[in-house]
């Protein structure tokens, strides 16, 4: 008996299928938790002073770090 090789989707294919996974979900009416993971997040803006790389240039003077009680 010979076995035949399952076509793996590309890509390309996996991801138009998500697509209309989703857009089937919200043609049906229904809450999409129902049919998708659904993950709510949220998001604190950056000011204009606040940026990835500030952080780390203070946290790299030395003697501006937290002090921590010795007991």
């Amino acid at each position: 008996m010979k076995r035949t090789k399952k076509a793996i989707p590309s890509l390309g294919q996996q991801l138009i299928s998500g697509l209309e996974s989703i857009i089937d979900a919200i043609r049906s009416g229904e809450p999409l938790e129902k049919r998708l993971r659904v993950r709510t997040v949220k998001l604190v803006p950056q000011t204009q002073d606040e940026r990835p790389g500030d952080m780390k240039a203070e946290r790299a003077e030395p003697g501006e770090g937290t002090d921590v009680d010795s007991p």
